[in-house]
């Protein structure tokens, strides 16, 4: 992030502030600092995402244990079942009350601890 991206995020927080009418405008800003450093990783997390097709990582033969990892030459694929790799859940973001309790648990602003904060928060939605 540059500085003249920050300081456009610290003057829509003042304005914000004012229209809500509001004195802290650093509950603002913290969102949009927190929306912001999440949403460019997680575009690209999902863009992958999109991009990869998951392909079996092994087969089984219907009826018996017997496995393999690549389908045999001229087998049936009707008589195998694929089987992949665990299902990749969907990313969930904080919701906007989660953000404003985060920001709103830093005693003075801390960049290094409105990271780790939303980190956590953000491990315990998505493991």
């Amino acid at each position: 992030m540059t500085q003249d991206e920050i300081d456009i995020m610290w003057q829509k927080a003042m304005q914000e502030s004012i229209k809500d009418g509001e004195m802290y405008t650093r509950y603002h800003f913290a969102k949009l600092v927190a929306e912001r450093a999440l949403a460019d990783p997680m575009r690209e997390v999902q863009r992958l995402g999109q991009e990869i097709e998951q392909e079996p990582v092994a087969w089984k033969l219907l009826g018996s244990a017997h496995f393999r990892k690549t389908l045999p030459k001229n087998a049936d694929v009707t008589a195998w079942n694929p089987l992949y790799s665990a299902p990749q859940r969907s990313w969930v973001g904080l919701s906007e009350k989660k953000q404003w309790e985060i920001a709103r648990n830093i005693s003075c602003f801390d960049w290094g601890e409105l990271m780790r904060e939303t980190e956590q928060a953000l491990k315990e939605l998505n493991t």
